[in-house]
């Protein structure tokens, strides 16, 4: 590209790992984003329900509040919402932008989530306690 300053360019396709947010998937959302040091040695979950550590303005309970590492903050997750890790950590996506940037990878290997959900339900019979 070097010398070119106009043209036509396509984006480069990356793969990344997402998790939509149903209101119900608390283990699910809490596997994925994992955990973040509030102080030394204390690790909190990253996903939590609205009101952890954000005033809940709303009269939907079903948002949840995620940290969102490269800004420092904790943000709203609506119903619906999606959470990606790529390259720069986790973010949340309103729906039609995932959408409109990502389509699923087809591929016939489990992911890591779904071998964690499987070994817990074979487990346990449950799927993991995380249900706040």
């Amino acid at each position: 590209m070097k010398g070119q300053t106009m043209g036509q360019f396509i984006s480069k396709t990356i793969v990344i790992e997402a998790v939509q947010y149903t209101g119900e998937n608390w283990a699910e959302m809490r596997f994925f984003t994992g955990t973040r040091d509030l102080e030394p040695g204390q690790p909190v979950p990253v996903f939590n329900p609205i009101g952890t550590y954000l005033y809940n303005e709303g009269p939907d309970s079903t948002n949840a509040e995620f940290w969102m590492a490269s800004i420092s903050t904790h943000i709203v997750v609506s119903v619906n919402d999606w959470i990606v890790r790529d390259d720069n950590g986790l973010s949340a996506w309103k729906p039609a932008r995932f959408e409109f940037n990502y389509e699923p990878v087809v591929d016939e290997r489990p992911s890591e989530l779904v071998d964690h959900a499987r070994y817990e339900l074979e487990m346990n019979g449950t799927p993991p306690e995380l249900v706040p």
